[in-house]
């Protein structure tokens, strides 16, 4: 798919003016950790580790769950960004102008001499000036459902992978929480047209290093396209 030097200069203009300090501060208050100024995958981890050590020093145990997108930035529904762009009262000029431009394209391909030309309906463009905060602003819904349903559980995000992890005394207890909040997850994930990538998608414990067995209330069910989540 071939982009227009044109389209990718505009595409540098709305995004310089799309990110106002405010936008930013609010991505990264819910935890974002990709596409923003003063963010890295270094403080992402870092925070977890923080707050783990924390956990275990005060005796309690934590139960980490990582869950990756398949695809995200190439299925990602349209009208996923345009509700993100409402949310964020992004205005309607721009908000069109964006459409249009993600709504009008085509890719081309040659199969043994012949040219086929298809139009795309769905996700934002491969390299494209606009895609990463077009995302940020999507996932940013995610994020903010994570905090205010389970407001006792810890959410972030790195691009296309979300954590999740939550700390407590019961083990059972912060167990059904993941559970719960993975579900989360995936509903509104195949709300926005994407999916969960069983295979990247782990589950950690740390303390109580005794308990070897993963209770099967909450694994055995949890399963995704008939592949269970993988448990370390």
């Amino acid at each position: 798919m071939v982009r227009g030097c044109k389209v990718l200069k505009l595409e540098k203009i709305l995004d310089k003016h799309l990110r106002t300090d405010s936008l930013e501060a609010r991505l990264a208050g819910n935890n974002q950790f990709a596409y923003l100024k003063g963010r890295s995958t270094d403080a992402e981890m870092h925070r977890l580790v923080a707050q783990v050590e924390k956990a275990l020093f005060n005796k309690r145990q934590v139960l980490y769950a990582k869950a990756d997108f398949q695809r995200a930035f190439s299925e990602l529904k349209i009208s996923a960004i345009r509700h993100a762009l409402e949310r964020h009262r992004v205005t309607e000029g721009i908000t069109r102008w964006i459409l249009a431009m993600l709504l009008n394209r085509e890719v081309q391909s040659t199969l043994k001499g012949a040219l086929v030309t298809k139009s795309v309906q769905r996700g934002c463009p491969q390299g494209g000036v606009l895609s990463p905060l077009l995302w940020n602003l999507v996932m940013d819904e995610l994020l903010e459902g994570l905090k205010r349903n389970f407001p006792s559980m810890t959410a972030q995000a790195f691009a296309d992978d979300v954590s999740i992890w939550q700390e407590g005394l019961s083990y059972d207890t912060i167990a059904n929480r993941i559970t719960d909040g993975l579900k989360f997850t995936k509903t509104w994930c195949e709300s926005k047209g994407l999916a969960l990538n069983p295979g990247k998608t782990d589950i950690i414990v740390f303390g109580n290093s005794s308990r070897r067995t993963i209770p099967p209330i909450t694994y055995r069910e949890f399963t995704y396209q008939g592949k269970a989540m993988s448990v370390t």
